[in-house]
């Protein structure tokens, strides 16, 4: 069985993810797509038990999830293969798929390479990296040449982030404020301060470790208790008048950070309004002050929250804004171009430089 038009694509593939948004963007051009679910091999709870029962069985689920990649692509003979992050796999697996002329990319969605699930050695196995983080870049090219490098931004995936409700009432705001992520002490501090600074504003902060963080703080009657995925979260997105926009902080031994995130285009995609941290690539993407806002203090934060609650019709001129800009043209299915075109041509974009039509520049 052979043919040109097949990938297999390894990643995990919830609802919404990098991974699911490629895959549905290269189905769209063509491409026949066999999924190796990475979820499929490894065990994942909340229960103390049973994920130390997962550290222990962690060899075995290694073993078997790339196993199974190394089956599809025996079965398949695929052109490319392609993963998102590239967690867990081996070099003897992408040596032995780079045996076979099979082209290798990975599509590196951190903007740091400090992981137990993925290894730098591995990077050398791959035709063509994509990374989503432009301060990435020289490391990446330093390790591989800068021929085998591309800054491809996220997306939105069209399937899932889309607004739900023709029209926002004043009674269907869930929120003053929302932000919806993962806590880190970084991003606990931007809470903190409006939570201090502006107790009367509605915040509703939804995520993975808020409940504990919170605990004792300013910010625990924020704290939503729960975390929101697919549609619920776009929905959420859609139905809090500001969305707030800052992600991880810096990590690893560089201080590096992100810059930008998937929120960052899933908001606007969901016609949410964006008040998102200050740097250059942001005001590459949008126009602040005309289609978001930006902050680069606490102080100009709280300002800028203050301005925008009371003024919905300033805030809906620029989430109509903000929404022509990116849809489609900051979608996953758009991003899937730029890894069709290094797959069929071979000619991704320039050496270490953004995609102008997949990064949206």
């Amino acid at each position: 069985m052979t043919g040109s038009r097949r990938i297999v694509v390894a990643s995990n593939f919830w609802l919404g993810s990098a991974a699911d948004g490629i895959a549905k963007g290269l189905r769209q051009l063509g491409w026949d797509i066999c999924y190796v679910e990475m979820a499929h091999h490894f065990l994942h709870s909340r229960l103390l038990s049973l994920r130390l029962l997962s550290r222990g069985l962690r060899r075995w689920s290694i073993a078997s999830y790339n196993q199974a990649v190394l089956e599809a692509v025996e079965n398949l003979r695929p052109r490319a293969f392609l993963t998102v992050k590239g967690s867990y796999l081996t070099t003897r697996t992408l040596a032995e798929i780079r045996r076979r002329g099979i082209t290798t990319l990975l599509y590196y969605t951190d903007f740091h390479f400090d992981h137990v699930d993925v290894s730098r050695d591995t990077f050398a196995h791959y035709d063509h990296v994509f990374t989503n983080n432009s301060l990435v870049i020289p490391s990446l090219e330093e390790q591989l040449g800068a021929s085998r490098v591309s800054l491809l931004y996220f997306g939105y995936s069209a399937h899932v982030h889309y607004p739900r409700l023709a029209r926002v009432a004043e009674t269907d705001y869930l929120a003053d404020c929302g932000y919806v992520g993962n806590c880190t002490p970084y991003k606990a501090r931007w809470l903190e301060a409006i939570a201090r600074k502006l107790p009367e504003v509605r915040l509703t902060i939804i995520g993975n470790g808020w409940s504990q963080a919170a605990k004792g703080t300013a910010l625990q009657p924020s704290v939503a208790g729960f975390q929101l995925v697919g549609d619920c979260y776009s929905r959420f997105l859609q139905q809090a008048r500001i969305n707030l926009a800052f992600h991880m902080g810096p990590a690893g031994k560089h201080g590096w950070e992100d810059r930008i995130s998937m929120r960052t285009f899933e908001i606007p995609a969901c016609k949410g309004f964006m008040l998102h941290i200050d740097n250059d690539e942001i005001r590459r993407l949008f126009e602040p002050g005309k289609e978001v806002d930006v902050f680069t203090t606490a102080d100009e934060l709280c300002d800028k929250i203050r301005h925008y609650l009371p003024r919905p019709a300033e805030r809906g001129e620029m989430i109509e804004r903000a929404y022509r800009r990116c849809v489609p043209a900051y979608s996953y299915d758009v991003r899937a171009q730029a890894i069709a075109r290094a797959i069929e041509c071979g000619s991704p974009p320039a050496p270490g430089q953004a995609d102008p039509l997949a990064a949206g520049v």
